[in-house]
């Protein structure tokens, strides 16, 4: 544990409690939210802007720049790695119902991004951590930061999507949607992370996401959550999953580059020495 989150981050054990900010992010606020905490102790700008911080006496990653749900899978494996177990989920998605700037906590998210259809045809909806989601809301309330319940609908991209009206929307009836979370709930399942998230409305039907007099305005309130999240990060830190401790990123690998019975494949004796 902790080679391939060493590349990333820079250190082999980067925190138990982490955050990722999906979507791109300018410089002024990612340096906003840096500043939330007490110290910057590694950073790397690779596709991800990785920072390992501090807050107290603990240390959590933080992610900027997740965009689409393969580089969520990815990241998410990294953060297995080098030892993180909750993690919280600050995105931007369209809404249906709410307006620009309004914070939803969605309860369900489906499956429409494709990401896992070559591995489960039938695979539909993924959940957040139950305990994970409750404090989620729990600490938002508390700091009185008004928010929404709702469904979510991950898809493919922003251009390639459904169209807005079909028979699966209106059984659905979807509070948001947007490209990550769908695959980020069901990957940190698998491997044995918590996970939950909040979701900014960042635009809608009569909002255009390039709307320049809209981007203060849902920018602000992605910082005011994430201040919510991070005054009371330690509260995240929940037990580990049963299967936490399960997943290694070599392993995964090294079952799909396997070659053949006799010739283990550099993933496959990665692992070995990791356990030996």
């Amino acid at each position: 544990m902790g080679s391939w989150s060493k590349g990333i981050f820079g250190k082999e054990y980067i925190g138990r409690t982490g955050i990722i900010v999906a979507g791109t992010i300018s410089p002024y606020y990612e340096k906003n939210i840096l500043k939330m905490f007490e110290k910057v102790l590694d950073k790397k700008d690779q596709v991800y802007h990785a920072y390992v911080v501090k807050k107290g006496k603990n240390i959590h990653p933080l992610v900027f720049n997740v965009l689409g749900a393969p580089a969520a899978i990815d990241c998410v494996s990294i953060l297995h790695d080098g030892g993180c177990r909750n993690l919280v989920f600050v995105g931007f998605a369209y809404g249906f119902k709410n307006k620009v700037g309004d914070a939803v906590v969605p309860n369900k998210s489906y499956h429409f991004d494709g990401i896992y259809h070559a591995l489960k045809i039938d695979k539909d909806f993924s959940l957040p951590d139950y305990e994970l989601n409750e404090k989620l809301k729990q600490i938002l309330r508390k700091e009185k930061n008004d928010f929404f319940e709702g469904i979510n609908i991950s898809v493919p991209s922003v251009t390639l999507q459904p169209k807005h009206k079909n028979k699966d929307y209106e059984r659905i009836k979807p509070t948001t949607l947007e490209m990550e979370y769908a695959a980020f709930l069901s990957w940190t399942r698998e491997i044995g992370i918590r996970s939950a998230g909040v979701m900014i409305i960042s635009d809608t039907k009569n909002d255009s996401i390039g709307d320049e007099g809209r981007r203060k305005i849902r920018r602000e309130k992605r910082e005011s959550v994430i201040a919510s999240i991070v005054k009371n990060i330690s509260d995240f830190d929940l037990k580990p999953l049963k299967n936490s401790e399960k997943f290694s990123l070599d392993q995964c690998l090294a079952e799909i580059v396997e070659i053949d019975d006799k010739t283990l494949s550099i993933y496959r004796r990665n692992d070995k020495k990791l356990k030996s």
